[in-house]
């Protein structure tokens, strides 16, 4: 009998953009005429599954503070504004953290958004998100306090406001954000991205862990680390992603699932990858990945 562990998180592939904390002399030089123009977007994402009755309120902070964004940028009401006016290209990333407390408490933070659902995110105090921190500050100032559904627990509210790019690139194929909800802030000027991939000959499924095997437990590990330029996993980032808010396996199952985590990490180091790029410069890139074990008979 197959004993199956349901391991997955509820992340995408290649879920995060490359990290563009400081531009080195490679993304420095990319010419102008390289770029294509892209919408760059205010996307909320909760850091709290369980808060998700609180969406709406966070969706009207977010649309507040889009609002504001644009304004600061000098568009009018219905306008975007061209935010190369004030930003440069590596400086339109970045994500800002903010709490909401019920009872009108607010702390916005631009410095780190790490948390134990992405705690590896990198590149996040730009120009932009100090633009958006400010942003936020003012829609608070003016449109708060913020209410949300008594279901949701705890006395605050944690979510995170990415500017997230969508368009088209130079090639013709489509720069999509992934986002369900996200608002436009102005437009910017970007160079064309390639995402990590592994190499043709690293296709191969990491070891199945023999003491699993022979239980006969299937499932799946999510994993997140970052490749580097020169296409290796950094050690010192393969972790497993695991829902916050589920309780861990116990027991046999809690063995089996770390060994299947020991498996799939020993399978990253050894696997060697094409880096991500961004205008031909390669920069480091967070990759979340699933592994997948199945018994075949």
């Amino acid at each position: 009998m197959r004993r199956r562990l349901v391991l997955a998180a509820a992340v995408p592939l290649l879920a995060a953009r490359s990290a563009l904390a400081q531009p080195d002399a490679c993304r420095a030089a990319i010419p102008a005429d390289s770029l294509h123009p892209v919408i760059v977007s205010l996307a909320p994402r909760l850091i709290d599954s369980s808060a998700r009755a609180a969406e709406p309120t966070v969706h009207l902070f977010a649309d507040a503070t889009a609002e504001r964004v644009r304004a600061a940028l000098g568009a009018g009401p219905g306008q975007l504004p061209d935010g190369s006016a004030r930003l440069r290209w590596w400086e339109s990333d970045g994500a800002v953290s903010v709490v909401l407390r019920r009872g009108g408490g607010f702390a916005v933070d631009v410095h780190d958004v790490r948390n134990r659902e992405l705690p590896l995110l990198v590149a996040v105090d730009t120009a932009g998100a100090a633009l958006v921190a400010r942003a936020a500050r003012q829609a608070f100032d003016s449109t708060g306090p913020y209410f949300w559904d008594e279901s949701v627990p705890g006395d605050s509210l944690r979510f995170v406001l990415d500017l997230v790019p969508s368009g088209t690139a130079p090639d013709g194929s489509r720069v999509s954000h992934g986002r369900p909800i996200a608002f436009p802030v102005f437009s910017q000027r970007v160079p064309a991205e390639t995402p990590v991939a592994p190499l043709p000959e690293q296709s191969r499924s990491p070891r199945y862990p023999a003491g699993a095997k022979r239980d006969s437990f299937i499932g799946t590990v999510v994993l997140q680390f970052i490749v580097d330029t020169a296409g290796r996993a950094v050690p010192g980032s393969i972790r497993d992603v695991w829902p916050e808010h589920r309780p861990r396996l116990e027991g046999e199952s809690a063995q089996a699932y770390r060994e299947f985590v020991d498996a799939s990490r020993a399978g990253v180091r050894g696997m060697r990858f094409r880096p991500a790029t961004i205008g031909g410069c390669k920069v480091p890139q967070l990759v979340v990945e699933p592994f997948e074990y199945r018994l075949i008979r």
